[in-house]
């Protein structure tokens, strides 16, 4: 057992240094990613492969490895998100201008819906 222990020892430092360390310090120069994100994202992995083995991964966890298997889905949530935001924003702002513009009769729009100057 102590054998097996040193063997993946020596195969974990010869990764690192081989592969692992020139991976992360690419990721850093093309990508712009601060030393701190690099952390914090080893710190995730760390916690993720422990809670693995003794079995005790969270609902996070799971809901972390769901967006990673399928950042399609998330991405396109995002989007509807977004859509259904900006019709949102959409019908109040125009909501808003309306309400402005019948209450004060200064105002008029053009057709392009751009305000126009005060009438007086």
């Amino acid at each position: 057992r102590l054998a097996k222990e040193k063997s993946l020892e020596e195969e974990y430092e010869k990764n690192m240094k081989e592969v692992t360390l020139p991976m992360l310090e690419r990721m850093k120069q093309e990508r712009g990613i601060s030393d701190d994100m690099i952390d914090a994202a080893w710190d995730y992995l760390h916690h993720v492969a422990d809670a693995a083995i003794r079995g005790t991964l969270t609902e996070e966890d799971i809901d972390m490895a769901q967006k990673a298997v399928n950042p399609d889905a998330d991405v396109q949530n995002a989007r509807t998100e977004g859509t259904v935001a900006g019709i949102v924003d959409a019908r109040k702002t125009t909501k808003e201008e309306l309400g402005m513009l019948m209450t004060s009769g200064r105002h008029t729009v053009d057709t392009d819906g751009r305000k126009e100057a005060s009438r007086g």
